[in-house]
């Protein structure tokens, strides 16, 4: 038999800030493949004979042998290790149900048995694991193994069948934490994937049995489950499965990517697109700023998906108001909406209705050219701008305003956009955070752009730098590879603070600051003319830090105010809304019941009106690949829709001008003349009846 490196059910990032991203890659890439390697080898060697019909499983049950407890410990071990974690927060963050109730009755408290086994995960000499796992009796306990041991195996010190397990090789932490191994070990309980450890012990150690085999299959297992998988997409379309028409709500990367693996999955399915605008690809054509290009080219991705002859596009047709919700589902047999956010947080403080303040989302899609935002009214009359907030969209928003418009030409700016930023005034631009430079969410790759712009300086105060770095935003930085960037890079510009603040145009990066009021203008009390900041303090551990009000205040001159503080989504028509998360109510994409979390059938979502909006463009992949496994499980049991789909859409063009693919393509060619007699690569139209006209 032959084994196979298994595939994460996470992106090698979503562990940070607690495993970092490249120990991640080389830990399951080199590491556990090099224990696959050797124990193949072994297996197909004439001392390992007796093993070629034996699943990893049984290996590890049977292995004396040190080729075979080492690297069949190896795979089996990291096999497990990999579903004991999860990125932070997306699943329980402590043990439940029985589990928790067992851990209680032979540890006294779930923080008890934590300490229990960090000491034996740091006592272990040299390299091992820590474990929890149930005994023959039923009792839980903990115990660490050397090299790749595992409980299971025959001669080990406490036999039991493992439910959580720990790896302590070096290999595991050492390009974060080095040989801090303590804090790592404190640092897996915020990635613990507790709801696979309640699993594991409810299912089977509870039971007296280990984890199954055919949860850590081998390569021919693989293949078999595969081709049974096959099957069973022939069996649904034999029985209906060409039948079901679904429909997608929205056309951005959460709509197009759960398009894509729905088409992927199954041969004979057929997807209806709805679009409120007659152009599709959302965010990615009004909100990915016009100088990031190389962002954009996940459309010829899109473009695929849209030229397949099972999918059908639907633009200008606005759900809710052309179309409801409950008649979609009365004419497909599943709706997915993926409309993402539509509107964003406010700072509610005094003077927020005041013009020229608006949120960052306005001016993203004012200067992309969305048609709704084409007449938003910029106050660039001014000599100063002030963006709260410090994410990725804050940056673009100070880097826009700052850039030399000359660069931007070449880009697919809106021609309107880049005509009023050629006659602004504005010299300086503040970007202001709450808190301080360990806790700010952009980039590297933004901050840096913004050190180099042509026309303006990047100004940090080093004493404001400073402040923030109380001994838990220390710890923050020292533990977060990215962040450490960050703030070295911070610091060397801040050691030109007396220098820059002198320059006509800045970019000032603010720490420690919340604005508590915004205040008119003195010759026209209809609009900003100010901003009142609080300075703050931090307080709390790291990577919980809170900002707190000192009491003490600053009042920036302004004309024009961005808020960049979040995007956040709005309820849909008879749809189960979550109002705390401000997203669809919703388990795996599948809309429940915010109460009872009863399933709604035939309704799902995707996209940041599933999750919030976090993350960029190609976390919509497996957030999309999560929706459509619910919805391909659904499949079978999943009722043919009332209605046919042709007559909802014969009714649609009764209402509104729809928009099939082959429109749109005369909108795309119209945009990219009108771009190339430009210089650009294209110019966007503006105006829905101007679109409608070419059609």
């Amino acid at each position: 038999m032959t084994f196979s490196l298994p595939q994460l059910s996470y992106n090698y990032n979503a562990l940070e800030p607690f495993v970092d991203t490249e120990t991640m890659n080389i830990h399951h890439t080199k590491h556990h493949q090099a224990y696959i390697n050797n124990i193949n080898n072994y297996v197909n060697s004439d001392a390992g004979a007796e093993l070629k019909s034996k699943s990893i499983l049984e290996v590890v049950k049977t292995a004396t042998a040190a080729p075979v407890r080492n690297n069949g410990g190896g795979h089996y071990n990291h096999s497990l290790f990999w579903t004991w974690m999860t990125s932070p927060g997306s699943t329980n963050t402590t043990p439940h149900g029985a589990l928790k109730a067992r851990i209680e009755q032979d540890f006294g408290s779930v923080d008890a048995m934590k300490e229990k086994f960090n000491a034996a995960a740091s006592t272990r000499f040299g390299s091992g694991w820590a474990w929890l796992g149930v005994k023959e009796d039923g009792t839980l306990a903990i115990t660490s193994t050397p090299n790749q041991d595992n409980p299971l195996m025959p001669n080990t010190e406490n036999p039991m069948i493992p439910i959580l397990g720990l790896d302590v090789w070096e290999h595991a932490y050492y390009l974060k934490y080095q040989n801090r191994r303590p804090e790592y070990i404190s640092a897996f309980w915020n990635v613990a994937n507790w709801d696979k450890v309640v699993e594991y012990y409810d299912n089977y150690a509870s039971k007296g049995q280990a984890v199954p085999d055919h949860l850590r299959i081998s390569i021919m297992m693989f293949r078999r489950s595969m081709l049974r998988s096959v099957q069973l997409h022939r069996s649904i379309s034999s029985v209906g499965l060409g039948k079901h028409r679904l429909c997608v709500v929205g056309s951005g990367p959460a709509g197009f990517y759960t398009a894509k693996y729905l088409l992927k999955e199954n041969d004979d399915v057929h997807i209806d697109m709805i679009e409120a605008l007659p152009t599709p690809y959302g965010l990615v054509r009004s909100g990915v700023a016009p100088d990031h290009p190389e962002v954009k080219s996940v459309m010829h991705d899109f473009e695929k998906v849209a030229t397949d002859q099972r999918f059908t596009f639907l633009g200008n047709v606005r759900v809710g108001q052309d179309v409801s919700v409950d008649q979609l589902r009365s004419h497909y047999s599943a709706v997915v909406i993926a409309s993402g956010a539509t509107d964003d947080r406010k700072l509610n403080i005094p003077g927020e209705e005041l013009n020229g303040v608006m949120a960052a989302r306005s001016f993203v899609n004012w200067y992309n050219g969305h048609p709704s935002f084409r007449d938003l009214n910029v106050p660039l009359d001014t000599d100063t701008a002030v963006v709260i907030g410090q994410g990725n969209v804050a940056v673009d928003c100070a880097r826009i305003l700052s850039k030399n418009p000359t660069e931007l030409a070449s880009t697919d700016i809106s021609q309107h956009a880049l005509d009023a930023l050629s006659k602004s005034g504005i010299k300086k631009v503040l970007l202001v955070g709450r808190r301080g430079c360990a806790q700010a969410a952009f980039t590297m790759k933004e901050l840096r752009e913004i050190t180099k712009l042509s026309d303006a300086s990047c100004v940090v105060d080093p004493l404001e730098l400073d402040r923030g770095l109380n001994p838990a935003s220390l710890k923050e930085v020292e533990e977060q590879r990215a962040q450490k960037r960050i703030y070295q890079l911070l610091s060397t510009v801040a050691k030109d603070y007396k220098q820059h603040i002198q320059n006509d145009k800045q970019v000032q990066i603010r720490f420690l600051l919340s604005p508590v009021e915004i205040l008119p203008d003195a010759n026209d009390r209809t609009k900003v003319g100010a901003i009142k900041v609080e300075k703050n303090t931090l307080s709390g551990e790291a990577y919980k830090q809170q900002a707190h009000g000192a009491k003490e205040y600053e009042v920036i001159p302004c004309g024009l105010v961005l808020r960049s503080i979040g995007y956040k989504s709005q309820p849909v028509d008879n749809v189960p809304f979550d109002s705390k998360r401000n997203v669809l109510s919703n388990i795996a994409g599948r809309i429940v019941d915010v109460a009872t979390k009863e399933v709604v059938p035939g309704l799902y979502c995707a996209g940041w009106i599933k999750r919030g909006p976090s993350g960029i463009i190609g976390t919509n992949i497996n957030d999309a690949r999560e929706t459509v496994n619910s919805i391909v499980a659904d499949l079978p049991s999943m009722p043919l829709p009332a209605k046919d789909a042709s007559d909802l859409h014969e009714a649609l063009k009764a209402k509104t001008k729809v928009v099939t693919w082959a429109d749109y393509q005369k909108i795309e060619q119209a945009e990219n003349a009108a771009g190339e007699s430009l210089g650009k690569p294209r110019e966007k139209l503006t105006s829905v009846a101007e679109m409608l006209a070419l059609i």
